[in-house]
Parts: C-alpha cells; structure tokens; sequence
C-alpha cells in the first residue's frame, strides 16, 4: 500500500524559561521553537509525525522565523513515507534546509522518522539500530552571581545523578577563580566535572588561562573534556593548538568541538587532529545526517564524543536521547540525555510521557514506541503557540522585544545588527 503524505505544516512557539539563563554571547529568557508536523495515510487512516528545530540565534547564524519560513516552502505532499531516505537525501532539500538552515532539516527528519515508524510500527531506536541502552546526562549551569553559589548547584546536580558542566568563558581572572573552586570541590568530593567555553576565548589568552590553572596545581584529572575553548572564528586549528598545548604541559584531556562542527567536513578535519565531536543533533540537521557523518569517519573515530543539547522542549529532547542511544561513538555523557523538564515544566512540558531514569546507576533510558513513541500534548503547546509569526519577527528583526519572544544581546547590540553580521543577510529578506 502507498502510505502518502497528505500536507505538512510549522508551527512557532514562545516558551519563556523559568529562569533566564546567562550565556556568552547574552540572556537567553523566552525560547522560540518550531515544531514540524506530517500527516500521512495508511490503512487505519490519518497519522502524524513531529518533529522540532530547537537552536538560537545567534549560536546559528538563522533564527527562529528562517526555520519557520523555510519548513514553510517544503513541497512534500503526495510523496510517499516509505520513500523517505530518498527524501532525506534528494540535493534539493537538502541544498534548501541542510546546507542553508539545519534545524529546520532537523524537523524534517524527526517528523519524518515519526511517521515513517508509525506507520511501520517501527522505534526510532529500531529504524537506526541501538547501540547503548542510556547514558550519563551533563547538566548545563550558567553563570552564577559568586562561586559559592556555583558549588551549590554542583554538588545538587551531582546528588540527582549528573555530571555538572558549568558555563565559563567570562575572561582570566573571573574563569581561574571559578575552575581552581570547582576542581578543588571536585577534588575533595570526589566527582567528575566538564567545562564548557561557548567558544568565547582567543587562542593565546586560553594558553594565559592554562598557565595560570596549572601554576594553582589544577592538574585536569577531574575534569572529563573541555568544550569549544576557542571561538569558532579561530577555527578547527586553534581547537588542534590547545590540545597540543597541553599534551606539551603534560595533560591529556579531550577538547570536543562544538561550534567548530557542524558539517562532514568539519568533522573529517576534528577527527584528523585528534579532537572529539559535540553531535548536536538540532544544530547539525537531524539523526539521520549526524548517522551519516559518524559512519563515513567512524574507523577514524577513537570514540568519546557526546550527543549536545540546545534547550529543546521534550519532543525534541526525546529525539536527542535516541540520537545517543544509536550513534556508535557518543560514549561520554552529553547533554543530549538531560530531560527537558529540568527547563520545561508543568505546562511546558509537551509530551504525556515522562523520561526514564535509573537512580542507582544514574543513567537516562530513550523512550520506546512506534515513532518517537510519543504523544504530543496539544493542549500545553497550544498555550505557546504564536499566531503570526510573521509579525512576531517582524518586531524582533526590527529590535523590539516580540510578544512571546525576547532575546537579549550583550554589550549593547540590537538585534538586526547581529543578523545583518552573522547570517549576511539584511534583516527583512525573508518577511
């Protein structure tokens, strides 16, 4: 039987965090997503699949309503689900949402994969295969006001079963005090910890930052890797220099590449230098593409990457956490595991099923089911939903606050500016 798509549609939702949450290039305070939903005929009749596209501007150099806009212009009605590898490899799509906006290639997928395994009565963990049966979740913590109120949140992380992984990258002194109090709490308690730079340093400033760790006896065994110490800027090379430096200064520890990577090539040239791989799934354009990738370079692969994360809401989350259950070499824990209710909760949360975690192991479980094995909960996203996204965006790429969305820059930039600069694009190409 032909199991056909019959129509696909995006929607943008406003989610705002509990907490704003304080990040190198600004605040994040309320999240634009955008969901993706298929629906497709088989012999029981109309089925669904979603999908979601969860990264920020400017971490990508798109936003929200490019996301929106492009899944918009998708021609896939008529075409048949079982075809959807072809899909998910025809250069025209992917010349039009990978090459230029993955997230929204992310959705694609993920809506794809949703369908396609209903129909099938086929997991996401079946489509791919399943290597791991969970893993180890790293907790993502801002910027906080003092140390003190650092190791807090550290050790209550530790304590749920995550391996913290606290936000630095605010400039040498503020950075050497925090690392030297976190490693010697880490020391004294006995846990593990990672470090993540949101590529906020230049490479002879972050060698000043090593010199200083080690001139204090940070000797690096507790800390499991270093993510994106240099800006993406600096490129791949300067990733390759740090993790000479320190093997120079007689530390071995790895340093993942996070906004350095997004594509094959990127990949292949990490690997070739010895540096391990954040798969962000939502970044990077999809489970399938991120499988691709990890099965071109994979004899070169010395394991010890991770699957990332970028805030999702849970239908994205449970996407991440069956992104690291399949690919083969994401051993190290990630945030990919971490349940969106540690942001999104109550309400927020977007599915009727709950995330599996073992405590005695402390290891998150994928949800098992046909698809996502998911159901959708249409009465909480619809709180969130905005009505035009067109003139939300219009307000926001003029640098007004939007009525659901808000994203704060730092030192003063308004939004259109940092568009224009990023993306090289002017601000209203696409309204």
């Amino acid at each position: 039987m032909r199991y056909e798509i019959l129509e696909s549609k995006p929607y943008l939702l406003g989610i705002d965090l509990e907490q704003p949450f304080p990040l190198g290039f600004g605040t994040l305070e309320k999240l634009p997503r955008v969901l993706f939903v298929i629906k497709g005929l088989d012999e029981s009749g109309i089925v669904e699949g979603i999908g979601e596209a969860s990264i920020d501007f400017p971490f990508s150099n798109y936003d929200a309503w490019d996301v929106y806009w492009a899944l918009s212009q998708l021609e896939i009605a008529g075409k048949n689900i079982e075809e959807r590898e072809n899909l998910l490899t025809n250069e025209r799509l992917r010349k039009a949402l990978l090459d230029q906006f993955p997230a929204a290639f992310t959705a694609l997928n993920m809506a794809l994969d949703d369908l396609y395994g209903k129909m099938a009565k086929l997991s996401v963990l079946d489509i791919y295969g399943q290597t791991r049966g969970g893993g180890k979740a790293l907790a993502s913590i801002s910027f906080k006001e003092n140390v003190s109120v650092l190791i807090e949140e550290i050790n209550e992380k530790w304590r749920l079963g995550f391996v913290p992984k606290p936000k630095v990258g605010q400039g040498l002194e503020a950075d050497t005090e925090t690392i030297i109090a976190v490693d010697q709490y880490a020391e004294k308690e006995g846990i593990n910890y990672v470090l993540d730079f949101n590529g906020q340093y230049e490479l002879q400033e972050f060698r000043h930052l090593i010199n200083n760790l080690l001139s204090k006896k940070i000797d690096f065994t507790r800390i499991l890797f270093l993510e994106q110490p240099t800006s993406k800027k600096a490129g791949i090379e300067a990733l390759t220099a740090v993790k000479d430096y320190l093997l120079e200064k007689g530390v071995r520890v790895p340093i993942i590449a996070d906004e350095s990577f997004v594509t094959i090539e990127d990949a292949k040239k990490c690997i070739e230098n010895g540096l391990s791989l954040n798969f962000k799934i939502h970044k990077m354009g999809g489970l399938f593409y991120a499988r691709e990738i990890e099965t071109k370079l994979l004899e070169k692969m010395l394991g010890g990457n991770i699957v990332g994360g970028t805030f999702p809401t849970a239908i994205g989350r449970t996407y991440d956490q069956q992104a690291a259950a399949v690919l083969k070499s994401t051993d190290l824990p990630g945030d990919g595991w971490e349940p969106s209710t540690d942001w999104f909760r109550g309400k927020k949360h977007l599915i009727k099923e709950q995330f599996s975690f073992d405590k005695k192991k402390g290891c998150f479980f994928p949800i098992r089911g046909n698809g996502l094995g998911i159901t959708p909960n249409w009465r909480n996203i619809n709180q969130f939903m905005i009505i035009n996204p067109r003139l939300e965006y219009a307000k926001i790429r003029r640098g007004l606050p939007g009525e659901k969305i808000e994203i704060t820059l730092k030192e003063e930039k308004n939004y259109p500016e940092v568009y224009r600069e990023i993306g090289g694009r002017d601000p209203d190409w696409n309204l």
